[in-house]
């Protein structure tokens, strides 16, 4: 039914959402299983090893975080010290990384021909990294920073 009036429009999709007992659970776990697949061309980076997991660490001492995440042809490395973000992907060439949150932002960083990149990290709780390189997008699970 196409809308003349934009108050009636809007009034007519405030009642559709007003009631949350018309999505049902059914509806629910569908739309949580189609957001789930929106990356499924990526390739999955997993991680390979965490400097947090390996007893490094020392109470009272500021430490970097250091992650290694591993594809089929690619590898990430990033080091997390007192807000910056430091990386390179190997083998080293000219790509876009991105940290991402489970809200969508985005911040991204090219890196140089060897593949390393810096910049602030403006974020912390969980985020995944995104490397976009030779046409092809790698991401890798969700860590907390």
């Amino acid at each position: 039914m196409p809308y003349d009036d934009d108050e009636a429009l809007l009034r007519d999709l405030g009642d559709a959402v007003a009631d949350s007992r018309a999505v049902t659970e059914r509806a629910r776990a569908a739309a949580r299983a189609a957001f789930a697949w929106r990356t499924i061309d990526e390739e999955l980076l997993e991680l390979d090893h965490d400097s947090r997991s390996a007893g490094l660490l020392v109470r009272g001492v500021d430490t970097a975080r250091v992650l290694g995440f591993r594809g089929r042809e690619v590898t990430l490395e990033v080091e997390l010290d007192r807000g910056h973000l430091t990386g390179q992907v190997i083998p080293g060439q000219v790509c876009r990384v991105s940290v991402v949150t489970p809200a969508g932002d985005r911040w991204e960083v090219l890196s140089d021909e060897s593949g390393v990149f810096m910049r602030p990290l403006e974020v912390s709780g969980p985020v995944r990294f995104v490397v976009d390189v030779g046409g092809r997008t790698r991401g890798t699970a969700w860590v907390t920073v």
